[in-house]
């Protein structure tokens, strides 16, 4: 599996749960109120999508908000919006295995990533190739993690400790993105 639809593009589905109160709704209820069908490839891969990047949850096929969806549509003084779209960047499967090869790393021309993605470790089909590598690629530039061709999480959070250590830890060892996070922002507070 991978997201078929961008972060940015999946706010739909955000913001259309927004609309309906915030709370759960059918499939069909969501699909009325974006002005699309159940059936659809769009709406299927924006609610796939949304699920991969964690900002929808589905619970006896019920949708609603996932607490990053949440905090992504309902932010308060606290929240850090790239700190949440920098970890849902990083939830789908695939861009763990992409952001584990590729980060430091020159990202390769968006054809030269889609053939990439047919090697079995990564286990992408002939015909979805392309579409997981420009919403991969869209995606990066979206969190700012590609910068200058590079694949980076490299002054995204505005904090003065090199970031792309920290994200190695969270590549190679068991320690969650949320984790991370938090690891980041003690090093910026213990150096004020």
């Amino acid at each position: 599996a991978y997201p078929a639809a961008t972060m940015e593009s999946c706010y739909d589905i955000l913001n259309a749960i927004k609309a309906l109160g915030g709370k759960s709704c059918s499939y069909q209820t969501l699909a009325d109120k974006l002005g699309t069908s159940i059936t659809t490839y769009s709406f299927k891969a924006k609610i796939s999508s949304s699920k991969q990047y964690g900002f929808i949850e589905n619970i006896k096929n019920v949708i609603q908000l996932s607490e990053r969806g949440r905090l992504l549509i309902y932010p308060t003084q606290n929240v850090n919006e790239k700190e949440i779209l920098l970890g849902c960047f990083q939830n789908p499967t695939l861009y763990g295995k992409l952001i584990q090869n590729f980060l430091g790393k020159a990202l390769p021309p968006t054809d030269r990533l889609s053939n990439e993605l047919m090697k079995p470790y990564y286990g992408i089909t002939a015909t979805g190739k392309d579409v997981a590598a420009e919403c991969f690629i869209k995606n990066a530039e979206y969190v700012g993690a590609l910068q200058n061709g590079i694949l980076t999480f490299d002054n995204i959070l505005d904090v003065e400790v090199p970031v792309s250590a920290a994200i190695y830890e969270a590549v190679y060892t068991e320690i969650t993105p949320q984790e991370v996070l938090d690891k980041l922002m003690n090093r910026k507070l213990k150096q004020e």
